[in-house]
C-alpha cells in the first residue's frame, strides 16, 4: 500500500466501532499511525458520535448495513461494498454535522432553548452571588427585577465597581445570569468565535471577542432543562484583564432591615451586616475541597467539584485505582456528597464524559518551524519538552483553579474557624502556582530567546482566567493551533508575555 492510500470512510467507520476482521483491524492501525488526515477525519467520528440519539442511530443503521455488505464482498480496505444508499445516508449526516453542530450553531440551539425555558418559568426569589477575584458580594431578588444587597462579603465599594462594569457593556444584575441577556450580547457582536463545552451535568456555552469592552463570556446551562446557573465575564480595559463570576445561589430573606437597592453607576453604600457562619452544605462543599487538597487530587483538572441544589458532586478521572480509593475513602464521611470517580481505565472502556477537555487540533502550532530549530535531530528531547509543558500547564491550571475555589469559601465567612484551614489550603496551592509559573519560564527560556523576548522577571500568581489564558496560549504556540484564526506565532508570544508568568 502506497503512503497515499487511506481507508475509505466506511472502513474508518467499521473501524471505529470494532466491526472489522483482526488482519483489516491491524492495517488500519498501522495507517492511522502515520496519517493526520485520517486521525482528523476519525476526531470527527468522535464528535459525530457525542452529537446526540439521531447521529448515534443513522451511523448504527449504516454500520450494520456495511457490516452485513462486507460479508459478501472483502476487499483490502471494502472498497465498492458500500450501498449507494448507505453512502448517501452518511453524506448526508457528515453534512448535518458539518452545518448544525458548528461550535456557532450549537451556541444559537442551546440559548434558543435557555431562551424558551426562560420566557415560560415562573420569577422564584433568588440571590446572586458575584465574585471578582477574591472579592465577593451578593445580590437578592425577592421580587423581579429588584436587586438589593442582601451580604457583601468584601469590600462596600466591589458591587457597585461591578455594577458599572455589567453596564458598560450593556448587561445589567437582572440579565447577568440570563440567557435572553447573554444571546442579546452575542448577536450584536460583528465578530466572535463560539465554544461549547460539556460535562455529564452541565453545557457551556463561551464566546469570545476582540470587539466590546467584554473580551470572553461564559454561560452555563444545565443538561436537564437549559436553566441558567453561572456566568463569567472577562472584561479587558487598557490591556488589563478583570473577571466576574456570577452564580445563582437560594434566597434567605434578611432578618434585618433591607439594604436600598442598587443603582445603576452609583456606588454602594457600606452596611453592618453580620456575617454568616458557613451553612452545611458550604461547610460540606468546604470539607470536600479540604480532603482532595490533603490527598493531592484537587490539582487534577480531570476531577471536578461541582456544587449542586443538595449535593456536592465529585466525579471525573483517578489516575490510577490507588488514587480512586483514595479519594473515595478521603470523602466517605463527609455528607452531602455525590461521588462519580473512576479510573482512567474505566473512563477509556466506557467513554464516559470528561469534566475537562485538552486542546487538540489537526492544525500544527503556531512555533512549529521555531521548536523544530531548537531540536534538531532530537525528537526525543523535543517531545520531552512539548510533554512538560503540557503537564506544567495541566498543574498551574489545577492549582489555580482549586486556589480559586478554596478562597472563595474562605472570603464567604472572615468571622469563623471556618475559614482558617481553607486560606491555608489557598496558601499552599498558591506557593505550588508560583514555583510552577518560574517552571514554565525556565523550559520556555530557550523560546524566548528565538523569539527575542525578554525573560519575565517578577511573576505573581495567575488567576484562573490567566492560566486558562497561558494553557490555550502555549498549546496554539507549541502542542496543536485550535484558535481558528489567523494568530501569528509573534502575537501569540506578545499576548503570553502579557500574563504575569
Amino acid at each position: 500500500m502506497s503512503s497515499e492510500t487511506h481507508p475509505e470512510f466506511e472502513t474508518l467507520l467499521l473501524w471505529q466501532t470494532g466491526e472489522l476482521e483482526p488482519d483489516q483491524v491491524r492495517e488500519v492501525q498501522r495507517h492511522i499511525a502515520s496519517c493526520a488526515s485520517c486521525r482528523e477525519k476519525l476526531d470527527k467520528l468522535d464528535d459525530l458520535y457525542s452529537e446526540g440519539d439521531w447521529a448515534n442511530a443513522l451511523v448504527a443503521e449504516r454500520s450494520m448495513h456495511v457490516r452485513l455488505t462486507s460479508e459478501k464482498n472483502r476487499s483490502r480496505w471494502i472498497r465498492n461494498s458500500w450501498p449507494a444508499a448507505v453512502a448517501a445516508g452518511l453524506i448526508v449526516a457528515v453534512l448535518l454535522y458539518t452545518t448544525e453542530f458548528t461550535p456557532s450553531a450549537q451556541a444559537e440551539t442551546l440559548l434558543n432553548r435557555a431562551i424558551t425555558r426562560e420566557s415560560e418559568t415562573a420569577f422564584h426569589p433568588h440571590v446572586l452571588r458575584i465574585g471578582a477575584g477574591s472579592q465577593n458580594c451578593n445580590v437578592a431578588f425577592a421580587e423581579p427585577d429588584m436587586p438589593v444587597i442582601q451580604t457583601e462579603t468584601s469590600g462596600a465599594s466591589i458591587c457597585g465597581d461591578i455594577d458599572r462594569q455589567l453596564h458598560s457593556a450593556g448587561w445589567n444584575w437582572s440579565t447577568a445570569l440570563s440567557a435572553k441577556g447573554f444571546e442579546h450580547w452575542r448577536a450584536s457582536l460583528p465578530r466572535k468565535h463560539d465554544a461549547i463545552y460539556k460535562t455529564s451535568d452541565f453545557t457551556e456555552v463561551s464566546t469570545r471577542t476582540d470587539d466590546g469592552p467584554i473580551h470572553e463570556a461564559t454561560l452555563r446551562l444545565r443538561n436537564t432543562d437549559y436553566a441558567a446557573v453561572a456566568a463569567r465575564v472577562q472584561f479587558t480595559s487598557d490591556g488589563v484583564d478583570s473577571s466576574v463570576e456570577i452564580e445563582e445561589t437560594p434566597y434567605t430573606p434578611p432578618v434585618e432591615t433591607a439594604s436600598a437597592p442598587i443603582m445603576a453607576h452609583t456606588p454602594v453604600m457600606s452596611h453592618d451586616v453580620t456575617e454568616p457562619s458557613l451553612s452545611p452544605l458550604d461547610r460540606s462543599e468546604a470539607e470536600v475541597r479540604l480532603a482532595l487538597h490533603r490527598i493531592g487530587a484537587d490539582t487534577n483538572i480531570l476531577l471536578a467539584t461541582n456544587r449542586q441544589a443538595d449535593a456536592i458532586h465529585v466525579w471525573g478521572v483517578a489516575p490510577t485505582p490507588d488514587a480512586k480509593a483514595s479519594i473515595v475513602q478521603s470523602l466517605a464521611n463527609i455528607p452531602n456528597v455525590s461521588l462519580a470517580v473512576v479510573t482512567a481505565a474505566e473512563q477509556q472502556a466506557s467513554q464516559s464524559p470528561l469534566p475537562w477537555q485538552a486542546a487538540h487540533s489537526g492544525a500544527p502550532p503556531l512555533a512549529y518551524e521555531q521548536v523544530n530549530d531548537l531540536f534538531k535531530n532530537n525528537d526525543e528531547s523535543r517531545q520531552k519538552f512539548l510533554n512538560d509543558l503540557d503537564a506544567i500547564t495541566r498543574r498551574i491550571l489545577g492549582e489555580a483553579k482549586a486556589r480559586d475555589a478554596l478562597l472563595k469559601l474562605a472570603t464567604h465567612d472572615r468571622t469563623s474557624d471556618d475559614g482558617v484551614p481553607l486560606r491555608s489550603a489557598a496558601d499552599d496551592l498558591q506557593i505550588k502556582l508560583l514555583a510552577d509559573q518560574r517552571l514554565l519560564v525556565e523550559r520556555l527560556s530557550p523560546v524566548y530567546a528565538a523569539f527575542q523576548q525578554p525573560l519575565p522577571k517578577q511573576p505573581s500568581p495567575l488567576s484562573y482566567e490567566q492560566a486558562m489564558e497561558v494553557y490555550l496560549l502555549i498549546h496554539r504556540l507549541f502542542i496543536a493551533d485550535d484558535s481558528g484564526g489567523t494568530m501569528t506565532a509573534e502575537a501569540a508570544f506578545g499576548k503570553l508575555g502579557k500574563q504575569p508568568l
